[in-house]
């Protein structure tokens, strides 16, 4: 993974668990097909460092993220 711009805002394992443990909301960005960005809110869980993502497996999302 590349390193960020600015490594001082880099955020520790240990921060990141923290900020993720104190919201149950994420986002999750793809492109449409015409190319504009295309956010969806999403429920997540976060468990043994793996994050579990709830949602449909049919729309636009989707669509986008395997085209």
């Amino acid at each position: 993974m590349p390193e960020p711009r600015t490594p001082k805002r880099k955020l520790s394992q240990e921060d990141s668990l923290e900020v993720l443990n104190e919201s149950q909301v994420c986002f999750v960005a793809t492109v449409g097909e015409d190319g504009a960005p295309y956010a969806t809110p999403m429920n997540y869980a976060v468990a043994d460092g793996v994050i579990y993502l709830h949602g449909a497996k049919e729309g636009t999302r989707n669509a986008n993220i395997l085209r």
